[in-house]
């Protein structure tokens, strides 16, 4: 299924045949929609009704003076077409609409990644009318350019998502790829080496976790301890540890666990705005406590 071609059906959806059967396409589908010839004019009755009206004239003022030269010519009121594209009765590619011509001419691209499986892909000519989209037909002409790669031949994905030196990411993003960093091993490598501070913030700490689980690099003293216990191991070399949590429940689990510690917790909770009335109050501090 390659090549430019144009597709010119008898019905009012213009169809490319796939297969016989269903297929299941995976992979990138790249769309050319071009143009169209000699749509049919689908707003007729919107026409006749102005013809109607201009039957019986304009009013003019007697003292306006008429130029010799003036066009008596209106615009022609015509469809204002637009191509979607459906696999499997999903519309995965529009075009813009362009008023007014029976001639449209697009020259849009689409490269649209695709999963269905499908047995045509059909176009639909549609005028783009005040009540509601309407097809246009019965015999549209619509120029197409259309090419299939299946997934294994995408250099991008043949190897795996992620995999190959070469791997640059989502194409036609906004953003480049991002490289992961260790943020977890950071965090701790950036409180075991504190010679003077540790401040945490947050609405609860679990003080059991372990932020190393797998180092890519060599681990200095108590790396290997959790949360909890390796802030009671920097407050014991004289660092001091401060915590300031918001929950009320976890509060209480960090009073025990940091007991007769050089560990200061304190708790500073979060209630919502005096405006609101004592029932929302208590629903908004009970939802923060139990989703967190």
């Amino acid at each position: 299924m390659a090549g430019d071609s144009t597709v010119h059906q008898e019905t009012p959806v213009n169809v490319v045949e796939v297969s016989g059967e269903a297929i299941f396409l995976h992979g990138e589908l790249d769309l050319w929609i071009l143009e169209a010839k000699a749509l049919p004019n689908m707003d007729l009755a919107t026409e006749r009704v102005r013809r109607c009206f201009h039957m019986f004239g304009s009013c003019t003022s007697p003292f306006k003076i008429r130029h010799k030269h003036s066009s008596k010519h209106h615009s022609i009121i015509t469809s204002d077409p637009y191509v979607s594209v459906c696999l499997a009765g999903a519309t995965i590619a529009q075009t813009r609409v362009i008023p007014n011509s029976e001639n449209p001419s697009w020259g849009e691209h689409f490269c649209v990644p695709v999963a269905h499986p499908v047995m045509k892909v059909e176009f639909h000519v549609k005028d783009n009318d005040i009540l509601g989209a309407q097809l246009i037909g019965p015999y549209p002409e619509l120029r197409v350019s259309i090419q299939f790669r299946p997934v294994g031949e995408n250099p991008l994905y043949k190897d795996g998502v992620g995999a190959g030196s070469g791997y640059l990411g989502v194409p036609n993003t906004y953003f480049p790829l991002h490289k992961g960093g260790q943020c977890w091993e950071e965090i701790c490598h950036a409180m075991l080496e504190a010679h003077h501070l540790i401040y945490i913030i947050g609405w609860s700490i679990f003080h059991p976790v372990k932020l190393l689980r797998e180092p890519t690099k060599p681990v200095p003293a108590g790396g290997e301890l959790s949360l909890g216990e390796l802030l009671r191991y920097k407050s014991e070399e004289g660092v001091r540890v401060l915590m300031k949590v918001s929950c009320k429940l976890m509060m209480k689990k960090h009073e025990n666990f940091f007991k007769h510690s050089g560990v200061h917790c304190v708790l500073s909770p979060r209630y919502a705005s005096n405006k609101l009335s004592i029932f929302k109050q208590q629903v908004w501090n009970n939802f923060l406590t139990f989703v967190i």
